[in-house]
């Protein structure tokens, strides 16, 4: 019996491999950069992996590009037994709706034999439970991978996750979506990518909080996604869940539960969530007045705009208009 070639996951293999410069990353694999990222590469006859790392305080983001001959496997190398990994992995899911694989053209010298390859994708975020104590403060949420936390800091207990799994969502994937097409450089960057690192890692919170999913009616299943693309689209119109209510004619008992369970997210925290980043894309993305992106994001005044972003980003709201 022919044995299995193995390719490995470069960046959980911690110190032991040295990330590359952009300029050794291959033409056809640099549409998918991240610029604020570690780059590590493997490619021979055996398959291409590129993996990309970013790395803040509480979390890391991984994010694997996954192309192997017909004779070799994929071997995982686990993350230190203290990160808590929120994973999306084309490998183990399909869903058309959320395609976890892309297609990349090949190198020049082979574009005529195959002009495209296919990769798979797999996105991670893990975060360092040494912060668990932290994080419970700043989010009671955290506190369901260690229910004893809140009450000895110095106490653990391990979690177990449901037995349903972990899977993409309009809500996690477009925020995976955001991390891995993010093209910002410098201090920017980093604050953006670490907010949106704990977002989607919130996402899997409320996964581990939710029980087996509830099977809904393909029409509700169709009013759900209808209304979370709508705030998405529109947050300051959605306003709050009340607001939906009567735009949709739906009961609260609807935004409540099965929206949460669907998307792994609530209502209210949606709307926030894409309320402070349509602020931060108004900020970076197009020359406006700050009284313009106040009245378009709305808020009250410049004042109250400030604090929220200041809330959100954990960054002063006047050095970061000084960083571009």
């Amino acid at each position: 019996m022919k044995q299995m070639k193995k390719k490995y996951l470069l960046a959980n293999r911690r110190q032991d491999r040295t990330f590359v410069p952009l300029e050794k990353v291959p033409v056809y694999l640099q549409s998918e950069l991240i610029p604020h990222a570690k780059y590590y590469t493997d490619i021979d006859e055996n398959g291409i992996i590129l993996d990309q790392q970013l790395v803040f305080r509480e979390f890391q983001i991984y994010y694997h590009l996954i192309h192997l001959s017909e004779d070799t496997g994929l071997t995982t190398v686990l993350s230190d037994k203290d990160y808590v990994p929120a994973s999306l992995n084309g490998l183990q899911e399909y869903n058309p709706a959320f395609p976890l694989k892309l297609k990349l053209p090949a190198e020049e010298k082979l574009v005529n034999l195959f002009p495209e390859r296919e990769f798979v994708m797999h996105f991670h975020v893990n975060f360092d439970s040494i912060y668990l104590h932290e994080m419970i403060k700043r989010n009671p949420l955290f506190q369901v991978l260690n229910p004893k936390a809140a009450i000895d800091s110095n106490e653990t207990q391990e979690f177990t996750p449901p037995r349903h799994p972990y899977r993409a969502t309009l809500v996690n994937y477009l925020l995976m979506q955001r991390i891995i097409n993010c093209k910002l450089v410098g201090e920017i960057a980093e604050h953006y990518l670490h907010r949106k690192a704990y977002e989607y890692f919130l996402t899997y919170l409320h996964y581990l909080e939710t029980p087996a999913p509830i099977m809904l009616h393909e029409s509700y299943i169709a009013k759900l996604n209808e209304i979370a693309r709508y705030i998405i689209q529109n947050p300051v119109a959605a306003h709050s869940k009340e607001t939906l209510c009567r735009k949709f004619d739906v009961v609260p008992e609807f935004l409540d539960e099965p929206f949460r369970a669907t998307f792994y997210i609530t209502v209210e925290e949606l709307i926030h969530q894409e309320r402070m980043d349509q602020l931060f894309r108004l900020l970076t993305e197009q020359q406006h007045t700050l009284t313009y992106v106040a009245n378009r994001t709305g808020f009250a005044n410049y004042k109250a705009m400030k604090l929220a972003f200041q809330q959100h980003y954990q960054c002063l709201f006047d050095f970061f208009l000084n960083l571009q």
